[in-house]
């Protein structure tokens, strides 16, 4: 059992008809945990990083506050008609949102023992999606941390403005979880339904926590806490977060 001390951030989705007015899709928040931003790869904001990915193939058990227990997506799949092809096409597509604009490269790893990033279903279901940062203290193998959890009452923490200060020192990203409700019907695209999530840009949201970055408000992002269908690509914000983090996508890395 993988031990998570603390640091997590925990993500909510909730439903939100928005209008179409977009405001605030130039902001961004950076996630901060224990008072660190944190990242993948060389813990220095502005520099790239490449991360690895799997699908849970058996039941795991982890210490948090979510996604303390996954199992395969099967279940997943079965409730919601998409077949296991077609759901890791979607996976894969809401990664390449970020890699294609920041300097972040993402590839499916053979199993989840060398994997950076793990994908499963949520052994006790709740809420829709969730997602758990553990970041790696200096000199330390933990840091107690403090654990925060997000909702729609509870959805800030220390920020980064854009163009701002950094805030003490950015730490390193040693593995991030992400679950889904296995007990929730799941779509591949927008039909105006909010009583039902689409996958990709869920789990694009869910990335976005897995990589750095926090909720910027409720809508206006894909970021945003709030689940619209009112953006079918990332934001300005959306962008400038990541690329804070990890710099623009290169053209010429391999």
């Amino acid at each position: 059992m993988r031990t998570y001390l603390g640091l997590i951030a925990c993500l909510c989705l909730y439903p939100f008809a928005a209008s179409a007015d977009t405001t605030g899709l130039s902001g961004y928040k950076l996630l901060v945990l224990a008072g660190h931003t944190v990242k993948w790869g060389k813990p220095s904001l502005g520099t790239g990083a490449a991360v690895t990915y799997a699908f849970i193939n058996r039941h795991m058990t982890f210490s948090g506050v979510n996604c303390r227990g996954m199992d395969a997506l099967a279940p997943v799949i079965a409730k919601s008609g998409i077949d296991e092809p077609r759901l890791h096409r979607e996976v894969a597509r809401a990664f390449d949102l970020w890699s294609h604009v920041a300097d972040i490269r993402f590839s499916e790893a053979l199993g989840t023992e060398s994997a950076d990033i793990l994908i499963g279903a949520e052994t006790v279901p709740v809420g829709w999606a969730y997602t758990n940062v553990d970041e790696t203290a200096p000199g330390n193998d933990r840091d107690d941390g403090i654990a925060r959890a997000l909702g729609p009452n509870a959805h800030g923490s220390a920020s980064i403005a854009p163009g701002g200060r950094t805030l003490d020192q950015t730490r390193a990203i040693r593995q991030s979880l992400i679950c889904l409700n296995p007990a929730k019907s799941w779509k591949i695209g927008f039909d105006g339904n909010l009583d039902i999530y689409d996958l990709r840009f869920t789990v694009a949201h869910e990335i976005g926590h897995a990589i750095g970055l926090d909720h910027p408000g409720s809508i206006g992002a894909v970021m945003g806490y709030k689940y619209t269908e009112q953006l079918n690509q990332l934001t300005s914000g959306d962008i400038s977060g990541v690329t804070q983090i990890y710099g623009p996508r290169r053209d010429d890395r391999h």
